[in-house]
């Protein structure tokens, strides 16, 4: 019978690695072999229970858990998952490897859907344009008209003030563009600064958003909020006035606790996060909601240098 399979997950992080699946031929559980340049390796396998596969008669055990300690040598882009029977064989290369070998892929591709339809002479607005560190984006939009935004005063900033009062400070739909690195994460109200950059913005503008899905707590107290793929679609919507032209994650990343709790549920080493998230959104139209207040900081103090 033809053997059945799925990948469940995959992670492969400082010298290990794992696969989670299922495979079976219709009668039993088919055992996963793990093989680099065709030589059987010493891995661990752990036979699983899949309840969920009942529907399909699946035989219960047709679950696998399969764990590697990566030898000197071995290159865990050239793995292969092998599956077989008597009377099949099934090879698998490279299994659910692709998130840990790609770069910025998934980035770039983001970035050029916001630069390929920046135009000479339009109107564009960086939120957090200080050059700190001495980095500079200015020279990203030397052919439009470039406003530094900025919460302090300093190099590259045309203009001080808060991002959740921007009507207060610019003409309504005074910008082509909107543009931010490593921004998001600190602002108070990051709806209502959407709704913010909905007044500035033109109808048809677009803006670029690039935040951290995962990152360490940084610029303390102002470290506000982390940013998902999924989490840019909550606020860049059709209730703000936007909808999503593209929203992605990447740089792979492992979260690695300081202590294990024990908890069999939390499997860490299992689970790929991201360290950053990018959106761009486009502005459709007015918004279907308001956020009067005006954030007060209290104790927070003045943003960190």
């Amino acid at each position: 019978m033809t053997i059945s399979h799925a990948i469940d997950a995959v992670n492969c992080f400082r010298g290990f690695y794992y696969v989670e699946g299922w495979a079976h031929d219709g009668r039993a559980a088919v055992p996963p072999e793990l093989l680099f340049q065709e030589r059987l390796l010493p891995t661990v396998v752990e036979r699983v229970s899949r309840p969920d596969l009942t529907a399909s008669k699946a035989p219960t055990l047709c679950g696998f858990q399969v764990r590697y300690i990566i030898r000197d040598g071995d290159d865990p882009r050239e793995f292969v998952l092998r599956l077989r029977t008597s009377v099949e064989e099934k090879s698998i290369k490279n299994p659910g490897l692709e998130p840990f070998q790609r770069g910025v892929a998934a980035w770039r591709k983001a970035e050029d859907a916001f630069f390929s339809r920046l135009r000479r002479g339009a109107a564009i607005l960086e939120l957090g344009s200080r050059a700190r560190g001495g980095v500079s984006r200015r020279g990203l939009f030397k052919d439009l008209v470039y406003t530094g935004f900025d919460l302090k005063d300093g190099d590259n900033v045309d203009v001080v003030g808060d991002a959740h009062r921007l009507p207060s400070l610019f003409k309504r739909e005074q910008f082509d563009f909107a543009y931010s690195v490593s921004v998001f994460e600190h602002l108070y109200w990051p709806w209502k600064v959407a709704l913010a950059l909905n007044a500035v913005l033109k109808t048809g503008g677009l803006i670029l958003n690039q935040s951290h899905q995962t990152w360490p707590r940084h610029a303390e107290p102002w470290d506000f909020f982390r940013f998902s793929a999924s989490g840019w679609r909550s606020l860049f919507c059709e209730a703000t006035g936007f909808r999503i032209v593209n929203s992605v994650e990447d740089m792979p990343a492992f979260i690695v606790p300081a202590h294990y709790t024990g908890d069999p549920s939390v499997e860490f080493g299992q689970q790929p996060a991201f360290l950053v998230s990018i959106c761009v959104a486009e502005k459709i139209g007015e918004p279907l909601v308001r956020w009067d207040a005006d954030p007060k900081y209290g104790d927070l103090g003045s943003y960190p240098v």
